[in-house]
């Protein structure tokens, strides 16, 4: 593995995966701890 982590936009991961975006975006309002992973690890480019 190299030192920088590929990313993908959150419309794409739900596509591959099969899921809504609108569920996917109601799970994070219920798990803010989830939420706040995902913000700072797209932060750490």
């Amino acid at each position: 593995m190299g030192k920088r982590s590929k990313y993908i936009l959150i419309s794409e991961f739900c596509e591959i995966n099969g899921i809504k975006i609108n569920k996917f975006y109601r799970t994070l309002h219920r798990h803010p701890e989830l939420a706040r992973k995902i913000r700072t690890s797209r932060q750490e480019r």
